[in-house]
């Protein structure tokens, strides 16, 4: 299956990005104040991640500082409110380009507690403005995809620029209440 994409949410943000001097890093590294050594109308910071694949605990023994929601949601809130510091012009989008959860313990305990699942609980307190839709997402076919998305305690914007949910009822009735998209326009700060 092809791997979806935010299409023209992307296209958009890193267009935006160029030309506003967009920030990256690695994702454990603090983010690099140089907003002083230009003069921009808008600083827009994209945050992202994919492939989070239902990764709700550390790795284990001996990889506690690898994996777990506990610790990206912490870095993501870090990571957030330095780009936002001290800056009246400046936004940040948090995205997931899919795979956000997959076959495992973490998945099959969500199954058995039932809607919501664990991932759309972490994925809320994380807080995204855009979920694009990846493969994993259709492992268990359209009605466990409906039920993660209609998990989400907040309306989060899922994104798909390239499949027809028409035949599938659950899915489009997303469609029908813009939940479920091919693009989407995010406003940081007053800015589009």
């Amino acid at each position: 299956m092809i791997k979806t994409c935010l299409h023209r949410v992307v296209y958009r943000m890193l267009a935006t990005a160029l030309v506003c001097g967009l920030l990256t890093a690695p994702a454990c590294a603090a983010l690099p104040d140089t907003r002083s050594e230009r003069k921009v109308d808008f600083w827009l910071t994209v945050l992202h991640n994919n492939d989070s694949e239902s990764q709700l605990i550390d790795a284990g023994t001996g990889l506690e500082d690898c994996g777990g929601v506990a610790r990206f949601a912490t870095l993501a809130h870090k990571l957030k409110a330095q780009a936002l510091e001290g800056c009246s012009n400046c936004g940040v989008a948090m995205v997931s380009s899919g795979d956000n959860f997959l076959a495992g313990p973490e998945l099959n305990a969500s199954f058995q507690k039932g809607v919501p699942f664990y991932d759309a609980i972490a994925m809320d307190l994380i807080g995204y403005d855009a979920v694009c839709l990846g493969n994993h997402e259709f492992d268990f076919g359209p009605d466990t995809l409906a039920d993660f998305i209609e998990g989400f305690p907040r309306t989060v914007k899922f994104l798909s620029a390239n499949l027809d949910f028409s035949q599938e009822p659950r899915l489009q009735d997303f469609v029908r209440r813009h939940q479920l998209a091919g693009s989407l326009v995010v406003e940081k700060a007053g800015e589009k």
